[in-house]
């Protein structure tokens, strides 16, 4: 979308950093931008604060990286990359060795494992293990768990 505005690299820089009841928060003005990729919607809109009403382009952190994984499509990789990290911590360090490799496709959790009765063991419970990851992530990401 920006792509076709003319624009290939976007870095956001906050304009205003300021302290508002122990939080940090960042003012980005995303409108322009938005105009140029042709968003006729606010990208955000205005929520009641204790100090009255928010700014539509007022974000917290967390809302501003969440955004910003939403529109650059970068949620997949992201989680992918926390289920590979979680791998080794959840299974431990013989089943993470004889794991060579771990990919996220459409939800779906491919596993290769080199040994085949580790491979056996594992499609046993492969509930368990999907029920692990997800609850570790916190979200219903992982859908279903292939063992290769």
């Amino acid at each position: 979308m920006l792509a076709d505005a003319g624009f290939t690299n976007i870095i956001f820089v906050p304009r205003q950093i300021f302290r508002r009841e122990n939080t940090t928060r960042f003012i980005v003005s995303l409108h322009h931008i938005s105009q140029m990729a042709g968003v006729q919607k606010p990208l955000f809109e205005q929520d009641q604060t204790r100090s009255g009403m928010k700014k539509k382009n007022d974000l917290s952190l967390q809302e501003a990286m969440q955004a910003m994984l939403r529109e650059y499509r970068l949620e997949p990789q992201l989680n992918e990359t926390r289920v590979k990290m979680l791998w080794g911590k959840l299974m431990g360090k013989t089943i993470s060795t004889y794991t060579s490799d771990i990919h996220v496709r459409k939800n779906v959790l491919y596993l290769t494992i080199i040994s085949a009765p580790l491979r056996q063991e594992l499609s046993y419970a492969k509930d368990k293990i999907k029920d692990l990851l997800n609850e570790e992530m916190g979200e219903a990401f992982v859908k279903d768990v292939v063992i290769r």
